[in-house]
């Protein structure tokens, strides 16, 4: 559960982690880590659970410079804004429900925060035994869930190939991002970007890198898939709107 995000907003990486109470985050004030800004506690049902404990993401949700905190408990999808005090503005996610198979690792796994509609603040995305779907973050809260490629059980994104390959890769000419992953053997699935405005970096900067299988490369081993595209793909999100649950 260690992180590493720049919770303060100084343009340095902090150290976080979920301790045994609580989430913990240590300040690098140039020299080290002095200083400790407490988050949420976390000792409450539904924070103990495998995919809780692999869920925990760091991401600048309302666009202030300091990345906020989020955990997918039982209850759906959790976050606390950071402030200069500590985590203390709660705000509630998607449900993600057990029918939906987010408990399981092929779906929890998948959870990612990028920028998908260009407004500066990160929203949800991830893959369920339904398909990929993003929910933005509207201010208050999030609104519409956004239901992207219909990378299903079924069309065989249970499997670890490619629901680890799933990133949130920047496009050329297009602020937003949206989603990228394995399409297996010979090649890499997307949806073409309807946005426009951005640059390359967008997806190191949303996602921390963009994977795939490169073209020609029919090995099926882990080791294969995870490569870098830093955004030379262009890939995007062409959606339906539908509440969340």
């Amino acid at each position: 559960t260690i992180r590493l995000a720049d919770v303060d907003g100084d343009g340095r990486a902090d150290l976080c982690a979920r301790e045994s109470e609580a989430l913990r985050c240590y300040l690098f004030d140039g020299t080290g880590f002095s200083k400790r800004l407490d988050g949420p506690a976390l000792p409450a049902p539904g924070m103990q659970s495998r995919s809780a404990l692999a869920s925990i993401r760091m991401a600048d949700l309302d666009g202030d410079g300091k990345s906020d905190f989020c955990v997918a408990s039982e209850s759906g999808m959790e976050c606390w804004l950071a402030t200069d005090g500590g985590f203390d503005r709660q705000v509630l996610g998607p449900k993600l429900p057990a029918t939906d198979g987010w408990h399981k690792p092929d779906s929890y796994r998948t959870l990612r925060f990028g920028d998908i509609n260009g407004d500066n603040r990160a929203d949800i995305c991830g893959r369920s035994n339904r398909g990929f779907a993003c929910w933005p973050y509207e201010g208050g809260g999030f609104g519409w869930e956004l239901a992207g490629p219909t990378w299903s059980d079924a069309q065989g994104w249970n499997v670890p190939e490619r629901y680890q390959s799933i990133r949130l890769a920047g496009s050329f000419g297009g602020g937003e991002v949206g989603p990228q992953g394995s399409a297996g053997t010979g090649g890499t699935a997307g949806v073409p970007n309807a946005g426009s405005g951005g640059s390359q970096a967008a997806a190191a900067a949303s996602d921390s890198s963009c994977s795939c299988r490169l073209p020609g490369n029919t090995s099926t081993s882990q080791s294969d898939y995870p490569m870098m595209l830093l955004g030379l793909t262009l890939c995007g999100l062409v959606a339906r709107r539908r509440r969340s649950g």
